[in-house]
């Protein structure tokens, strides 16, 4: 079986679809795929970080 290999442009678009969908763990592992791939690729780590903030915010916001 051969594996699948996918584009980081492929990987970003899915990833904000996912974004969309509100699946944000799926997103989160969309992102760290691409991080994996290009330790350097910016915008995965920018959707990253807002993903991580938002994940804290919610938890936070449950506390209350």
């Amino acid at each position: 079986m051969k594996a699948i290999r996918i584009s980081l442009n492929e990987l970003m678009k899915i990833g904000k679809q996912q974004e969309i969908d509100r699946d944000s763990n799926g997103a989160i592992k969309s992102y760290r795929a691409i991080i994996g791939k290009d330790p350097l690729h910016v915008q995965a780590y920018n959707r990253l970080m807002i993903l991580y903030h938002r994940q804290k915010n919610i938890r936070w916001k449950s506390q209350l």
